[in-house]
């Protein structure tokens, strides 16, 4: 998957002009384009399939824990374990938005 999104991002971006590639070695731009499309598969594309999965993750694990929940008994260990599955999924959520901007920056 990731070489076919690589000869992507090669066939959409490989389109000079005339005059700019008279400046430069065919070569050399291939090898410059194949390094950074290279980067942006490794560095946005997989790791949004790595993100995708790990949310996936989430909502099955929610699921089961809800579940789960259902199935017990009314006790005061059930209210407990009801109140951190919020707590659990906000966590992450507000660290994510606490560090957003900052995440933006780093990827630029």
């Amino acid at each position: 998957a990731s070489l076919r999104l690589r000869s992507s991002i090669l066939t959409t971006v490989l389109q000079l002009s005339d005059r700019a590639s008279e400046d430069f070695d065919s070569g050399d731009i291939l090898k410059a384009m194949d390094t950074h499309a290279e980067t942006a598969v490794k560095t946005v594309w997989v790791q949004s399939f790595v993100m995708f999965k790990a949310l996936v993750g989430l909502f099955v694990k929610t699921f089961l824990t809800l579940q789960i929940l259902s199935q017990l008994p009314v006790s005061p260990g059930t209210g407990v374990v009801a109140a951190c599955l919020p707590i659990m999924v906000a966590g992450p959520v507000i660290t994510l938005l606490l560090r957003r901007k900052k995440m933006v920056t780093l990827n630029c």
